[in-house]
C-alpha cells in the first residue's frame, strides 16, 4: 500500500535534546525542521503505525519504540514502521 502524504511522528536524539514524550506519537504530514541545539551528531527518526487509519496520537509498546526509535536496530516492528537519519551540526 502506498500513502501519499505519509503522516509520520518525528523524534531527534543526540546532545542537549529533551526526551520528554517517549513511547508515544503524534502523526503529521509536515517535513521536520530541525535546528541544532549544539554541535554534534543526531540522529531524526520518523515512525509511524503502518495502519494508514491509525489514530494521530498514541502509544508505541516500549520494546517497539526502543527498538525502532531509540536503538535503531529494527525497521518494523509490531504494526510500527521506522526510518532514521544522521545529522551532523557543526560550530
Amino acid at each position: 500500500m502506498t500513502v501519499n502524504p505519509v503522516r509520520v511522528s518525528w523524534r531527534a536524539f543526540g546532545p542537549g535534546i529533551d526526551q520528554a514524550g517517549i513511547n508515544s506519537y503524534s502523526l503529521t504530514d509536515q517535513p521536520a525542521v530541525f535546528t541544532c541545539p549544539v554541535p554534534g551528531t543526531f540522529s531524526v527518526t520518523a515512525y509511524a503505525p503502518t495502519n494508514p487509519n491509525a489514530a494521530a496520537d498514541g502509544s508505541v509498546p516500549a520494546q517497539v519504540y526502543q527498538d525502532l526509535v531509540t536503538s535503531h536496530s529494527m525497521n518494523a516492528e509490531d504494526g510500527f514502521v521506522a526510518a532514521t537519519a544522521q545529522v551532523t551540526c557543526v560550530p
